[in-house]
C-alpha cells in the first residue's frame, strides 16, 4: 500500500480513512499490466485528503519459494506491483500534489533483512527504499516529503504461512525483541506522523515498526 496525502487547509491526522476533508488523489488497485502503461489514472476528488494505492493482486504460481523454484513471471509480477507499482502511482501523485505533500510508501523489515524463499518479495522492499530517497532529493523543492513505513511481522493474512507453523513462527518471535505479533492499530500512529506537520522536516527515511525484529 502507498499512501498520498495532500495537504490542503483545514486536514487534520487520524485514522487512516480512504478519504477526508480536503483535496485528493485517488488511485487504482495497482496489477501486473500496468507496468505497460505510460500513465495511471488517477481521479481528482473533493473531499477527499488522503489516496491508496493498494496492491491486492494475487500473486500466481509460489511466490515463496528460493531461486531454483521461484517462476520469473512470479519475480515480475512482485516487482511490478511493490516497486513499479509504486513509482508509477507517485508519477501520478506528484503531478497534482502541491508544497507540504506526503508520499508515504509502505515497505518491510524483510527489505533489510530477507529471509529464505523471501528473495523477490525482499529486493522489491529493498527497492522502494531506494525509490523512496530518490524521490526525497527529487521532490524537496517542490515541498513535498517521501517517507517509508517498514512493518515487523504483524497479526495479518500475510503472516499466517509462519502463525500456522509452530517452528516458522517461533523462528520469527524468536527474533523480534518483545516476542510477539504486532496488532495492527499499533501500526496507524506512524502514517499519522509522517503525514502530519509534525513531520515536515522529515524526508528520505525509514520509520520501522517491528517490536525489535531488526535488533536481535
Amino acid at each position: 500500500m502507498t499512501i498520498f496525502t495532500s495537504r490542503a487547509p483545514g486536514f487534520t491526522t487520524g485514522p487512516v480513512p480512504t478519504r477526508s476533508p480536503g483535496w485528493g488523489i485517488a488511485l487504482p488497485d495497482f496489477d501486473t499490466r500496468a507496468s505497460t502503461r505510460t500513465e495511471v489514472d488517477v481521479e481528482i476528488f473533493i473531499p477527499g485528503a488522503i489516496a491508496m494505492l493498494s496492491s491486492r493482486r494475487k500473486s500466481r504460481g509460489r511466490p515463496v519459494a528460493g531461486p531454483r523454484k521461484t517462476d520469473p513471471s512470479v519475480w515480475r509480477q512482485i516487482l511490478d506491483v511493490n516497486l513499479t507499482g509504486a513509482f508509477l502511482g507517485a508519477r501520478a501523485a506528484t503531478r497534482v500534489m502541491g508544497e507540504g505533500g506526503r508520499l508515504i510508501f509502505t515497505g518491510s523489515v524483510l527489505g533489510e533483512r530477507p529471509r529464505e524463499g523471501l528473495a523477490a518479495y525482499s529486493a522489491s522492499k529493498a527497492g522502494l527504499v531506494g525509490l523512496a530517497k530518490a524521490l526525497a532529493l527529487d521532490l524537496a523543492a517542490a515541498g513535498i516529503t517521501v517517507n517509508v513505513v517498514a512493518p515487523g511481522w504483524f497479526d495479518s493474512p500475510l503472516v499466517e504461512p509462519w502463525k500456522n507453523n509452530a517452528e516458522l513462527g517461533d523462528r520469527v518471535l524468536a527474533h523480534t525483541a518483545q516476542r510477539r505479533w504486532g496488532a495492527p492499530d499499533e501500526l496507524v500512529g506512524a502514517y499519522q506522523f509522517l503525514a502530519s506537520d509534525s513531520s515536515a522536516f522529515v524526508t528520505g527515511t525509514v520509520l520501522t515498526v517491528d517490536g525489535g525484529y531488526l535488533l536481535v
